[in-house]
């Protein structure tokens, strides 16, 4: 074959094309040469597919590159340039190598070194390889990698990745996956090879290998072990006092902790306790769903924070929060616009039903607070009812310990029974029934309202001389209002209630604060009024926040300032607290609306940004 045969470009017979080329090729070769020195330094400095790492024995090359150790192989490379442009070797008068030759010998021995004589992979195992000198130049093996399990079985459709050190600069890589029998056969050549062998469900392993012959290499995998789901053996009746065991991460629940008041109404009838292991089937394997409930899950939570009644803010182990709407019961509103006498069997729709309901409403936000607020407890849903209710609530029963808080507001006259599906239905029915018959808590309105109207209209020979002592005094008291009557609504207020003062820049809940003050010359009886900023239903910022409820009774004189602190305390004759930890009002502006007990607008101040 000829030398036309064998350069790319020329053809025989050519000439003139191939004479072109010839000094086409003779100066590219030149101006590579010319530039190796700068390019060994800039793939050494930047330690392009690890060559500064490979190249560390050297002395001044340093693993990972960097500036210094670029600028070494740059002078490397000048001295191997000024090696190969002088013909490879200097010799002095006596005939010995210059030591430019020298060291380069130097540089070759330590490159050679770096080539292992065993194979060692990533745990530890050896590989056997052939150490003698290459007896053929530039020779082309097969090498046999078998991958294997821990059985010796061999794995299929394993991927084996082979990187070659072909130069020091340049590095090939190829993978291919074994074969029925776990293998795959690579043609390489002399050098030292990099094998990274993975397969699904086996943990990798990376081996190196040199070979100057025909080669096999042998790669057994670990089997990835999964882990183990130690809550199945919350399944059997012991685990009933194991209730700390669980902790794997699935569980959103914290161990469970013992309520500290236990509700004492519902104890006697509570029989299912012991059993209610028997619910390991439940999503969280950590809580056990009470035997009486239908299906429905159960999780541990903190209670941080009761909104009223029937209505509290829970967070979970795992910090999710959630606002839970205690399902079944529904307590009394505590805005007294918002009471309904109707939805409370055998009460009457008037305005003293309405205050004996709005008392009881405030009654049971205390209760709820006293019992729940901050104590660890355990949120059960109903399966045979709604998993979350029309405002996005979660619906679902409140335990402490061993007892349902939704059943004891029954009992203890906090709450009726809401009209809805539930699996406890019949049982709420009958507690509220008995409440109701026993004239237990906001069942006792008649007891309290009813003497007044029914025994004036019979016996009234002997009860007119208790009125006529009774009306001397009540004239006296009531001609000091008669002079200034109080106004009550919205429309008679909105001119001379005014916002005088806040503190919303900054502050925390016990120093942020609005004031309210009547520039009039009349009394405004504020008995029921709301006040919140301009979200739909006082939701501020998406937080939850309920609006601040005016208590009966609070009237506000000509002149006088009240004051509205967000924070938590007791109100007073010019101060009222709105009940919350965090900042209400935002600081860059807001709009402050007060509602009459009708729901009318008496005030609309807006701030900042709103204004």
């Amino acid at each position: 074959m000829s030398i036309a045969d064998r350069v790319p470009g020329m053809k025989q017979g050519a000439t003139v094309r191939n004479g072109i080329l010839a000094v086409v090729y003779f100066f590219a070769a030149f101006f590579a040469l010319a530039l190796f020195p700068i390019v060994l330094g800039a793939v050494v400095g930047t330690n392009y597919r690890g060559v500064a790492d490979r190249l560390a024995v050297i002395p001044g090359i340093e693993p990972g590159g960097g500036l210094k150790t670029g600028a070494v192989a740059g002078v490397i490379g000048f001295v191997l340039w000024g090696v190969i442009a002088v013909g490879g070797s200097d010799t002095d008068d006596t005939g010995n190598e210059s030591e430019p030759a020298q060291a380069s010998g130097e540089l070759e021995g330590a490159a050679n070194e770096t080539a292992a004589d065993t194979n060692t992979t990533d745990n530890g195992t050896e590989t056997e390889t052939t150490t003698e000198e290459s007896n053929s130049d530039d020779g082309a093996y097969n090498l046999t990698v078998t991958v294997l399990d821990e059985s010796e079985e061999p794995i299929q459709n394993a991927t084996v990745e082979i990187m070659h050190d072909d130069a020091i600069l340049f590095r090939t890589v190829e993978d291919n996956q074994t074969d029925e029998q776990g293998q795959v056969v690579y043609t390489v050549e002399n050098g030292t090879h990099d094998i990274e062998v993975t397969a699904e469900g086996y943990e990798s392993n990376e081996t190196r290998i040199s070979t100057d012959s025909e080669d096999e290499l042998t790669v057994q995998l670990a089997e990835i072990e999964e882990e183990t789901e130690t809550p199945t053996e919350a399944n059997t009746p012991e685990s009933e006092n194991e209730t700390p065991a669980p902790t794997e991460t699935e569980t959103p629940t914290e161990t469970e902790t013992e309520s500290p008041t236990e509700t004492e109404t519902a104890t006697e009838t509570e029989t299912p306790t012991p059993t209610e292991t028997e619910t390991a089937t439940s999503s969280d394997a950590s809580v056990a769903v009470p035997s009486e409930v239908s299906g429905g899950e159960a999780r541990e939570a903190t209670v941080t924070r009761v909104i009223d009644g029937d209505t509290v803010q829970v967070q979970f182990a795992d910090g999710e929060e959630d606002t839970v709407r205690l399902i079944g019961v529904d307590t009394p509103e505590t805005t007294l616009g918002d009471v309904s006498p109707g939805d409370y069997e055998g009460l009457p729709d008037t305005q003293g039903s309405r205050d004996h309901l709005f008392n009881w409403g405030e009654d049971a936000s205390q209760y709820a607070t006293s019992e729940l607020e901050g104590q660890e407890v355990r949120v059960v849903t109903d399966e045979e009812g709604d998993r979350r209710g029309s405002f996005g609530r979660l619906l679902a029963y409140i335990y402490t310990g061993e007892e349902n808080f939704n059943l004891g507001l029954l009992e203890n006259g906090y709450a009726r029974v809401y009209d809805s599906s539930f699996s406890l239905r019949n049982r709420f029915d009958d507690a509220e029934a008995e409440a109701r018959s026993n004239g237990v808590g906001l069942w006792d309105f008649e007891a309290e309202s009813t003497p007044s109207p029914t025994e004036t209209d019979t016996p009234t020979e002997t009860e007119t001389p208790t009125p006529t002592e009774t009306e001397t005094p009540t004239p006296t008291e009531t001609e000091t209002p008669t002079e200034d009557p109080a106004v009550s609504t919205a429309g008679e207020a909105q001119d001379i209630l005014e916002v005088s003062g806040m503190n919303v820049q900054g502050a925390d809940a016990d120093e942020e604060y609005i004031e309210l003050t009547n520039t009039g010359d009349v009394p405004i009886d504020m008995s029921g009024w709301r006040i919140r900023d301009r979200r739909e239903d006082g939701v501020v910022d998406g937080r939850g926040f309920s609006p601040v409820n005016v208590p009966p009774g609070f009237t506000l004189g000509p002149g006088e300032t009240v004051t509205v602190i967000t924070g938590e305390g007791t109100n007073t004759d010019d101060t009222l607290y709105w009940g919350y930890n965090q900042q209400n009002w935002r600081e860059e502006g807001d709009v402050i609306i007060v509602l009459d007990s009708s729901g009318d607008v008496a005030l609309e101040h807006a701030y900042g940004d709103q204004a």
